[in-house]
């Protein structure tokens, strides 16, 4: 990433699957060039679009001609606080509103569409409340199918290497049939073939990307090790075919059974990171899905007024909201206690208390903390990402980015991990090659 034009600094969580990149002053980054740099490493890479409070996705429904965006765009513009709207028809009809909270929000908007005809929801991508699904747990799930695969091939080429020899009714097996070499190497061969190039065909790609961009990442360690295992048993068995020398032995097993422990290792790293950012999401799950908002009835007495219930979805609070929090509900949003006697709140979540804080008319209330007492009323004062759970969240984010010193000592060395591993194999191979052909062993 460092390498794009414009980047200054990049910031990667192997937690959370996130990269933060800032731009050099006074310069613009091409977003499609950093995720077309990831993707030709050997990773796959999408952008993340940070969703602001004051900015909403809603999927309108029964637009059909350009004439039907007009009248939906007209309509958002009319409505008080709207600063900018974009209306679009394909793919999926659908209005992107950029507005002042203080003046409206997005229950406005949809009731505003709704009254010309239309139907509108906020779009589930927009929703702070709602989280994409982890990557980490279908990359466990793509790790767990590939090991298993692996895992039905290898165990059979085990036992052929290691555990029939021993024995006696299967000696038959390991008797020369063309040339000396048995039909115990031709059926390991068969064997490894799909692990090597069908299983294990992501590593032998992601080193031919990695040595593409002159690096060399473990990819091409195991690809490396893998392919010398298999393709220097091929070269034997025919070697001993077409020579009639007598063959030795093969290595089929060396490259199934590295494939399937790296890919077991590999599955274990996407469960734990699963687990680890599932953590993180689970905060967000705390708020409600919907909560009770109160409206004045109109006409009713100023000294005794009177509210309407109804119940909403939570993502369409808006700031300055009345809403109504029943006894064993979860709060939908930060605010303050307008209405309410013997109240108590069980804040343990946010401060590790174990009894509930009382509370009274005036305090605040966060929003994810359970109401323990009677029920009260409270004002919407901070929704949406602005919202202490959705800070906590960003703030444990932001916290995985920055790298420990220590962290960063071991990114350079695994930088010349790679070069240094294969270096020394070399230099062994050659030692070992000059003191056979001197005759000193």
């Amino acid at each position: 990433l460092k390498a794009v034009l414009g980047v200054n600094r990049v910031a990667v969580s192997l937690t959370t699957g996130n990269a933060a990149v800032e731009a050099e002053h006074g310069r613009s980054i091409n977003v499609a060039a950093l995720v077309h740099a990831i993707v030709d490493a050997g990773f796959d890479a999408e952008e993340v679009k940070v969703v602001e409070q004051s900015k909403v996705k809603l999927l309108v429904s029964g637009m059909t001609c350009s004439a039907c965006t007009g009248a939906v765009d007209r309509i958002l513009h009319s409505v008080a606080g709207v600063e900018a709207v974009s209306v679009a028809l394909l793919p999926e009809g659908s209005a992107e509103v950029r507005f002042n909270p203080d003046l409206t929000g997005p229950r406005v908007l949809i009731e505003a569409i709704e009254d010309a005809g239309f139907d509108a929801i906020i779009s589930s991508a927009e929703n702070a409340n709602q989280r994409k699904l982890n990557p980490s747990a279908s990359e466990a799930a793509r790790y767990r199918a590939l090991f298993w695969t692996s895992l039905a091939f290898t165990l059979p080429t085990f036992a052929l290497n290691m555990i029939l020899p021993h024995l006696g009714m299967f000696t038959w097996i390991y008797s020369g049939i063309i040339n000396k070499v048995s039909l115990a190497s031709f059926l390991k061969w068969g064997l490894a073939t799909p692990v090597q190039f069908v299983v294990g065909a992501r590593f032998h790609t992601g080193a031919y990307k990695s040595l593409k961009n002159g690096t060399a990442n473990m990819d091409v360690l195991v690809s490396l090790a893998t392919n010398v295992a298999y393709f220097t048993s091929v070269y034997l068995i025919f070697h001993c075919i077409l020579t009639g020398h007598s063959f030795g032995r093969d290595f089929f097993e060396t490259s199934t059974m590295l494939i399937t422990f790296i890919l077991l290792g590999k599955y274990l790293e996407s469960t734990a990171k699963g687990q680890t950012s599932e953590a993180i999401t689970k905060l967000l799950d705390l708020t409600p899905s919907t909560a009770i908002l109160l409206k004045t009835i109109p006409g009713c007495d100023a000294a005794h007024i009177e509210y309407s219930e109804e119940t909403i979805s939570s993502t369409l609070i808006h700031r300055g909201d009345l809403l109504k929090v029943l006894p064993g509900s979860r709060i939908a949003a930060d605010g303050v206690m307008t209405e309410g006697s013997g109240t108590h709140i069980d804040e343990s979540m946010i401060t590790g208390e174990s009894l509930p804080i009382n509370k009274k008319v005036g305090d605040t209330v966060v929003g994810g903390t359970v109401n323990s007492g009677s029920a009260f009323v409270m004002r919407a004062v901070r929704v949406g990402a602005d919202a202490s759970l959705s800070q906590i969240v960003k703030l444990v984010e932001n916290a995985q980015l920055a790298k420990a010193p220590i962290q960063a000592v071991a990114d350079r060395i695994s930088g010349v991990f790679v070069p240094v591993v294969v270096l020394l194999a070399v230099a062994t191979w050659i030692a070992w090659y000059v003191v056979g052909a001197a005759g000193c062993f």
